[in-house]
């Protein structure tokens, strides 16, 4: 009878204890749910600056059109354009886009919870890399980038990553001369925009792969090597598992000529039209120019092996990046500009954050 009477004594109390620990449950229960959802929230929203980042980096340099493009994108994720703020660094080659929302709480608002505020980054660089800012990169760290010739004119800065090495008068480097090493500049009437000695080391990119892909989906996949004699009309990517002798040719149109192993120019008068753009890649081997007289308009690109212009009076309308470069012939010219970019995959923008 007493313990009856005991239990019906501490009744009302806990009743109490059952309704705060069953609050407290639902409530932990609530913050679980919600915290779920703000982690589905966030990514999603990361995902749609990683979506905004890449398609607005390839509207530069225009950045009033990347800036839109990405606002654009922003919205089509289910975002709004407020939500974001975009920035240009490394000379406008890198968008970077700052994002901020509100997550309201659904049920946590029982336990005086009401929102949370996100913060994300995103951010992508434009498809050439740095190396393509020059008219003349050179990437070795173990051979200097040689010019023996007089007569040189190169619009457009160089870089080397390892030492430069000048001797011919009456040339000209309308930007910068960078260096990772030393400079050395020999010959009368040399004119340099800026010497930079000890410059900092910069990377030599590789599109060997994209171009692999674009070239088997064209079908221009070549499993030997090839000669060119005639006109040859450049639309698309084409690879060459092979060597490539090119024999006096006209090249025509914007895309990229990859070669497995080395590509050797034997005639003289080699042309390309002002109005092409046009990448001559080696994946592993040297590119060779043994004649003379001849303009190209484009871009000489050897990742991994050496640029020699053995000829006079050649003209490239675009850039020479290459591990090594070395030029033997006289009245040599690089005249670099926007448009000769246009050969390379555009797939080779990236996110960096």
């Amino acid at each position: 009878m007493k313990a009856f009477e005991v239990l019906k004594k501490n009744n009302g109390s806990s009743m109490v204890f059952y309704g705060i620990a069953l609050s407290l449950l639902l409530g932990i229960c609530a913050l679980v749910v919600d915290i779920g959802r703000v982690t589905v929230e966030k990514s999603k929203f990361q995902n749609a600056l990683d979506a905004a980042a890449l398609a607005a980096i390839r509207e530069l340099p225009n950045k009033n059109q990347a800036e839109a493009t990405a606002k654009e994108y922003i919205e089509k994720n289910g975002f709004h354009q407020d939500d974001i703020i975009v920035t240009f660094e490394n000379n406008d080659n890198e968008i970077h886009i700052q994002g901020t929302v509100q997550i309201r709480y659904l049920f946590a608002r029982i336990l005086s919870f009401n929102d949370v505020t996100v913060n994300q980054k995103a951010a992508a660089a434009g498809g050439a890399g740095r190396a393509f800012d020059y008219a003349l990169f050179s990437g070795s760290t173990s051979q200097a980038l040689i010019i023996n010739g007089g007569g040189t004119g190169i619009t457009g800065s160089t870089h080397t990553n390892q030492d430069f090495i000048l001797h011919g008068g009456k040339s000209t480097i309308t930007g910068a001369c960078e260096a990772a090493g030393t400079l050395t500049i020999t010959g009368n009437n040399v004119n340099i925009g800026s010497e930079v000695p000890g410059a900092p080391f910069v990377d030599m990119p590789d599109f060997t792969d994209i171009i692999k892909e674009q070239a088997q989906a064209c079908g221009t996949f070549y499993n030997s090597g090839k000669v060119y004699d005639n006109n040859v009309t450049v639309n698309s990517s084409i690879y060459v598992n092979g060597e490539i002798n090119v024999n006096s040719a006209r090249f025509s149109g914007t895309g990229c000529l990859l070669a497995k192993n080395s590509i050797v120019f034997n005639g003289s008068s080699l042309y390309s039209a002002p109005s092409d753009a046009i990448c001559f890649y080696s994946e592993t081997g040297n590119i060779i120019f043994n004649g003379a007289n001849s303009e190209i308009h484009g871009i000489i690109y050897a990742p991994n092996g050496t640029v020699i212009f053995n000829g006079a009076k050649q003209t490239v309308y675009g850039r020479v990046i290459a591990k090594n470069i070395i030029f033997n012939g006289t009245g040599l010219t690089v005249i670099s500009g926007s448009d000769d970019l246009d050969s390379l995959p555009i797939q080779a923008v990236r996110l960096i954050q």
